[in-house]
């Protein structure tokens, strides 16, 4: 009985050893699938990863070429544009050309029959010769007497006055004078001495 005893014991401490490295078999069994699952998971994570980056580089690709062919499109449009919109220019300045051509042509005919008619008038009317002729002859004295009249003024200005003796004539400035010179000068268009 002893023996029987004995064996039974060991028959249940070896199930036991069995139980337990059945046990340790399952752990580890399961420590390994885990391990297997997050390396699977990793592997899978990054070829979604690099997928990706594949969908994304070919979406870039896409959007770039969809960019270039709109790009190149609207260059196409604006210089088809351009180039109907060069005729439509072309025309118009065309016609501003012929606008602005009757416009001189119309002014010098109404220059040229304003001169047509002055020449007439003075031809056909000697009273009316006769009168341009003295206006003109009027004027040209009435400048010569200005003139003369200021070169009087003027030196009879400085003897009153006084010059010194050193002085040359075109280096004496009398600046209420300078004033009326500039005067004469812009108003009658010729040259006066400024003093």
């Amino acid at each position: 009985a002893r023996e029987v005893a004995e064996r039974e014991k060991k028959t249940l401490l070896y199930e036991s050893q069995l139980q337990k490295q059945r046990i340790q078999d399952e752990n580890d069994l399961a420590k390994l699938r885990e391990t297997e699952a997050i390396e699977l998971e990793k592997k899978l994570a990054k070829m979604r990863e690099k997928e990706d980056e594949v969908r994304a580089k070919k979406q870039h690709q896409l959007d770039l070429e969809l960019l270039r062919e709109k790009t190149k499109a609207e260059s196409e449009a604006r210089a088809r544009e351009e180039r109907e919109n060069e005729d439509v220019r072309a025309r118009m300045q065309k016609q501003q050309g012929l606008i602005d051509t009757d416009k001189a042509i119309k002014l010098a005919n109404l220059y040229l029959a304003t001169v047509r008619d002055g020449a007439w008038a003075l031809v056909s009317d000697p009273s009316v010769g006769l009168r341009v002729v003295l206006i003109g002859a009027g004027l040209a004295t009435a400048v010569y007497a200005s003139r003369e009249g200021w070169g009087l003024l003027r030196s009879r200005l400085e003897a009153i006055l006084g010059r010194p003796s050193l002085v040359r004539e075109t280096s004496i400035t009398i600046s209420p004078l300078k004033k009326g010179a500039r005067f004469f000068q812009r108003t009658f268009g010729r040259k006066t001495e400024v003093l």
